[in-house]
This record gives structure tokens, C-alpha cells and sequence, in this order.
């Protein structure tokens, strides 16, 4: 690498006629700068916490509606109890108690204003909050969300053909309530027809 360097500075110094080493030695810093600047291209970015790429794919993951929500939860929950003993064929029905919720991160502005008078002093604050608003790749802008709240389940019903026995829906029952965190007064089971 010295040698690389040596020969570049005996190059150099042939072409420009440069003898004053000071002026040589800016000559040389320039030039490797500029290989560094072009070499950076090339290497891959490191991904940053607030880039836009970065906000763009917490954006596009977190866009998912109710009801497919909804929809997924009951497929999964619909696998886990058929494969409970006894269950047989099963339909699962999942009610939430609200939507997604979302939480957008806001960037705040605090202005203090304060006078001193002869016998009394006034203060004034002032707040205020402004959605951060990130720009995507079509040109369009939306804000950034900083935290997405899953919703809470508000119910479950199932009904299968397993359900006349009382083991099998304690046993649905309380798989369920383990998977979600709910209680048993929100599973509801009962028999297929």
C-alpha cells in the first residue's frame, strides 16, 4: 500500500512540477479524497433508525386491515383447536373490542415568554405539537408511525363437532384463552349441527 502511495506522489509531482512538499502533500489528500468520495458509492448504506427507506417499511408492514386482521387470527386459532383431541371439523368466529391503533410520532415545539414588571413577573409558555410527515418513493407524504397497538380481542366462538363433550370444550377453551390472554367467559364453544 506505501508503494501505491510513493508512486502516486512521484506521478503527481511529474505532472504538476510541484516541489514545495506542502503543496504536494494537499495535491495527494485531494486526490485520495476524491477516491474515497467516489469509492463510497459503492459500498452498501448502513441502515439508519430515522431514513426514509427505514420508515417506509415500518409504513408498509404496518398497513394491514381489521378485517384481515381478523381473518388471520381466526385461520391460525381454527388450526390449533382442530388439532385438540376430539375437536373434529371446527369454524372459528374472532370479535375485537376496536381496531388497530395507531400512535404518530409528533416532533414538539416549547416557547417560553417571560417579563419581569416593577412588583410582578408574567410567563407565558406556549406548545406546540406537529405530526412528523415522511415523503415516499411515489412522491406522496403520510405520517410516521412510532408504535402500532394490536387490538384486543373482545370474543371468541367456536363451534365443532366435539363440542357434546364437556373435556373437549374445557380443552378449547382454555387453549384459547392461552394463546389470546383472554378469559374464559369471552370463549364461548358449542356444538355443530
Amino acid at each position: 500500500m506505501e508503494n501505491i502511495f510513493k508512486e502516486w506522489r512521484k506521478k503527481i509531482s511529474e505532472k504538476f512540477d510541484i516541489q514545495d512538499k506542502k503543496s504536494k502533500l494537499i495535491i495527494i489528500i485531494g486526490f485520495i479524497g476524491i477516491f474515497l468520495i467516489m469509492l463510497s458509492e459503492f459500498i452498501p448504506k448502513s441502515p439508519q433508525k430515522y431514513n426514509n427507506d427505514y420508515k417506509e417499511n415500518i409504513q408498509n408492514n404496518e398497513v394491514i386491515s381489521n378485517q384481515e386482521y381478523i381473518n388471520e387470527l381466526e385461520n391460525r386459532l381454527k388450526l390449533i383447536v382442530e388439532k385438540v383431541a376430539g375437536v373434529g371439523k371446527c369454524s372459528v368466529m374472532v370479535t375485537l373490542k376496536q381496531g388497530t391503533e395507531y400512535v404518530y410520532a409528533f416532533e414538539e415545539k416549547v416557547v417560553k415568554d417571560s417579563e419581569d414588571g416593577d412588583q410582578r413577573s408574567q410567563s407565558r409558555n406556549s406548545r406546540e405539537d406537529t405530526i412528523v410527515v415522511i415523503e415516499d418513493k411515489q412522491g406522496g407524504s403520510r405520517a410516521l408511525v412510532k408504535t402500532k397497538i394490536e387490538p384486543e380481542v373482545n370474543g371468541v366462538v367456536v363451534v365443532c363437532e366435539g363440542a357434546n363433550s364437556s373435556v373437549v370444550c374445557e380443552r378449547i377453551t382454555e387453549a384459547i384463552t392461552t394463546v389470546l390472554g383472554i378469559g374464559a367467559g369471552q370463549v364461548c364453544v358449542v356444538p355443530a349441527k
